[in-house]
């Protein structure tokens, strides 16, 4: 059933954007059966979208938005790849880009370099999701979002993790927005810290971030402090480089 659906989606075309069913299943030789419930279902979903009165159906809201959200993402991997490589070069630590999911309320993984040093490594699994108040890649994604999205995230936490303190979190939320660097010690993973940036678009809207992740042992005052530089002056270009293609 999952082939025969993207079947029917590929027909939908910048040459050929509307169809009728009668002539949606003349193009898929699906049975009118099986075309009627895949119909139903996408158009349920939201990926087909039908006008009335001519009954022709076109790519509805999802299929667009799925195809954007794909799009972004591919772009946001390959215009931050010269500084995730410059990061991992420069810290020989895991660096891991994540972007921004508004339908889930959570930083998602898209990208990764795995450290060099010896010893302990950390490794995160693409695709991976994180909730935005816990780990600096979600904080720092977090922190500058609107306040109404900050204040719906903090009710998730209060019902999913209470034993998060709030107004701890606010006070990291208002350190991230004024020196654009986020912290955490052992917030997603036991022995592990992290560092991050956000990704910033014009009008400092976050699109993802990126982090630095380490075992606290290599994870010294000293460390962080050479860490952090590196990521806040990488962020600084990456920011510049979004405003001006906006």
């Amino acid at each position: 059933m999952l082939v025969k659906a993207f079947q029917l989606l590929d027909l939908f075309t910048l040459e050929r954007p509307g169809w009728t069913q009668a002539e949606l299943q003349r193009a898929s030789s699906l049975s009118r059966s099986t075309l009627s419930r895949l119909v139903r279902f996408l158009h349920g979903r939201g990926y087909l979208a039908l006008a009335k009165p001519s009954g022709r159906y076109s790519l509805g809201f999802a299929a667009i938005d799925l195809g954007r959200r794909a799009g972004r993402e591919s772009n946001l991997v390959e215009l931050c790849g010269p500084a995730l490589q410059h990061i991992a070069e420069s810290t020989g630590e895991t660096v891991m880009l994540t972007t921004y999911d508004a339908r889930q309320g959570k930083a998602v993984c898209l990208e990764q370099i795995p450290g060099v040093q010896e010893g302990l490594k950390i490794y995160e699994r693409i695709g991976a999701a994180f909730p935005l108040y816990r780990g600096a890649s979600p904080k720092a994604i977090l922190a500058f979002l609107q306040p109404v999205e900050i204040e719906a995230t903090l009710e998730v936490m209060r019902r999913d993790a209470p034993e998060i303190d709030v107004a701890r979190l606010r006070r990291d939320l208002a350190s991230i927005r004024e020196t654009g660097l986020a912290t955490s010690l052992e917030e997603t993973y036991a022995g592990v810290a992290g560092l991050a940036v956000p990704i910033l678009a014009r009008g400092d809207v976050p699109l993802g971030s990126i982090a630095v992740a380490a075992p606290i042992v290599r994870m010294s005052p000293a460390a962080r402090a050479r860490i952090g530089k590196i990521l806040v002056e990488s962020g600084r270009t990456l920011a510049n480089t979004m405003r001006s293609q906006a």
